[in-house]
């Protein structure tokens, strides 16, 4: 004599054999008595030959209905553990006569040649009226670790999409700085576009009253902001230099007023830059704050 748990049923949408709810299962799993009707075990909806065992007991668990089963002889437990049955099903009464609502009527087991058991005794069926068989399938452990690989791999394949879209969208940005004159070849020799790349470009952070957005639009919105480091106009050259026009610094910027302050280190760079020619706005305007 043996005895196994099972999971023998899932709630879920059965089409034209109806729809099983959790609180469905707890109704089967509480009228289940066997001086009731035993469900006895079966192979392929057999409704003629050997019971293979019968059910005990029945309990949910989830979404998931579970089955004790007992008196299981021979060969056929050992099937069991070694998974020769993939599929297994229940019979319902669809409305049992002594409860009025769905009751179990018999577990049979699909796919696989019933083993030879001698003596075993015939399945006995109570005069419950209409039933109906639910199947499902357990999942197979090869087919899905394969589809987990799979999805594994386009998780990835769709990271490197994202990642290349993103290191080329701050590639085009960078450019157009640079055309602008707001970006200077020594930032991206040191590694301008990989530290924009690392900013965070999903959660948001507040930045002052108004401005809700990510730390690496905020930072581009910095960078749009500068004034150009590099006067890209052309000059032309005779046996003396000609200074290039100064640039007019803009008395707002976005709708924001510049501080008197800034207008007035931009006049003093623009001066050191006159009285010295070649050097770079951004370090005339570090040494004349000085």
């Amino acid at each position: 004599m043996s005895e196994i748990e099972l999971e023998v049923f899932r709630a879920g949408d059965y089409g034209e054999k109806g729809a099983f709810t959790e609180k469905d299962l707890d109704a089967i799993a509480s009228d289940y008595l066997p001086e009731r009707h035993e469900a006895p075990v079966t192979i392929d909806h057999a409704q003629s030959g050997p019971a293979f065992g019968w059910v005990k007991s029945l309990r949910r668990a989830g979404n998931r209905l579970f089955a004790t089963l007992k008196d299981l002889k021979g060969d056929f437990l050992q099937w069991l553990k070694n998974g020769a049955f993939k599929k297994r099903s229940i019979e319902l009464y669809k409305k049992f006569s002594s409860t009025n609502r769905p009751y179990l009527r018999a577990v049979s087991f699909l796919g696989a040649c019933p083993p030879e058991v001698k003596g075993l005794a015939d399945p006995v069926f109570a005069d419950g009226g209409d039933f109906v068989n639910l199947d499902w399938l357990e999942p197979d452990a090869a087919r899905m670790a394969e589809l987990l690989k799979e999805r594994d791999e386009l998780k990835l394949e769709v990271a490197h999409l994202r990642e290349n879209e993103r290191r080329a969208a701050i590639a085009a940005f960078c450019e157009r700085l640079k055309r602008a004159g707001r970006l200077l070849p020594a930032w991206e020799e040191r590694g301008l576009s990989q530290f924009m790349f690392s900013l965070d470009g999903e959660n948001r952070v507040c930045f002052g009253e108004s401005q809700n957005v990510s730390a690496f639009d905020w930072f581009c919105q910095f960078m749009e902001t500068l004034p150009p480091a590099v006067n890209l106009r052309e000059v032309e050259f005779g046996d003396t230099p000609r200074l290039a026009p100064r640039a007019e610094f803009p008395l707002e910027a976005d709708g924001v007023l510049i501080s008197p302050e800034s207008l007035e280190n931009h006049k003093r760079a623009l001066e050191f830059m006159e009285r010295h020619p070649g050097v770079a706005y951004a370090d005339a305007l570090s040494m004349s704050s000085h």
